[in-house]
């Protein structure tokens, strides 16, 4: 009681602290640590949740990441893909399309050492986690599933982070802000959807009607219809995450 309430938006990293925070060799700065204190410990804890194990390595590898231009010095922007070396021709030729639309700050999440070597010597900035899928499979849609686990430590430093899987083609830079910012960066994630139109979209009321039931030439009462909101699938393909009050939970649901 009487403590500051968070809000929905309230940033992990806070007006007056350095970008990236939380750093494991990063002290605390003052104004920051008082605030966070208030909220009985660091903001990343109190508003994402202390993580243990393989979610919570240190993240000091990450902070000289976006220190050296893996992201935005001031929007704190990212764009992140995960890969594995079964995939090199297609990591190949995502990177290249970000380096035609003048997309600098990005990271990719490399699950081994030939991935890692790959992306370096592409230009590009690589944070290496050796995390693997349930049983060990290394599928595109098992390594897709890590993406999730991998974005927590983004989060926790304060970068927000397109996610992004590694055969979108950009024809533009997603991050910009002017002349048109692509992203509306007014709610906590901005998600793709596979709708190809309004409908599709963001969906739409239909009514279901039962057929006609007969039993011995006669008509029987019809059973009641429902009402249903359909709409296009949800995509995981891109995600836009605000380093905001989002907490484990709902990452990882």
């Amino acid at each position: 009681g009487g403590g500051r309430r968070l809000s929905a938006l309230d940033h992990i990293v806070g007006a007056n602290e350095i970008f990236p925070a939380h750093c494991d060799d990063a002290p605390d700065q003052s104004e920051s640590a008082a605030a966070s204190g208030a909220l009985g410990g660091r903001w990343a804890e109190a508003l994402v949740g202390k993580l243990e194990g393989e979610d919570d390595p240190g993240l000091s590898a990450l902070c000289d990441v976006l220190r050296r231009g893996g992201a935005h010095p001031v929007t704190r922007d990212t764009i992140v893909a995960i890969s594995n070396k079964n995939i090199l021709p297609m990591l190949g030729q995502y990177l290249d399309g970000l380096k035609a639309v003048g997309l600098t700050h990005a990271v990719v999440a490399t699950l081994d050492a030939r991935t890692t070597e790959y992306v370096t010597n592409k230009g590009y900035f690589a944070f290496e986690r050796l995390v693997q899928a349930a049983g060990g499979q290394t599928g595109n849609h098992a390594t897709s599933g890590l993406k999730f686990r991998i974005l927590i430590p983004f989060l926790k430093v304060g970068a927000n982070v397109l996610l992004s899987d590694v055969d979108v083609v950009y024809l533009r830079n997603p991050l910009q802000l002017a002349p048109v910012g692509y992203l509306h960066r007014d709610a906590d994630v901005e998600a793709m959807s596979d709708g190809w139109d309004d409908e599709t979209a963001y969906g739409w009321h239909m009514r279901l009607e039962p057929p006609e039931r007969r039993a011995g030439g006669h008509v029987l009462p019809p059973t009641p219809g429902r009402n249903m909101w359909r709409f296009g699938a949800r995509n995981s393909g891109q995600f836009y995450w605000n380093a905001c009050g989002i907490r484990a939970p709902t990452i990882k649901s």
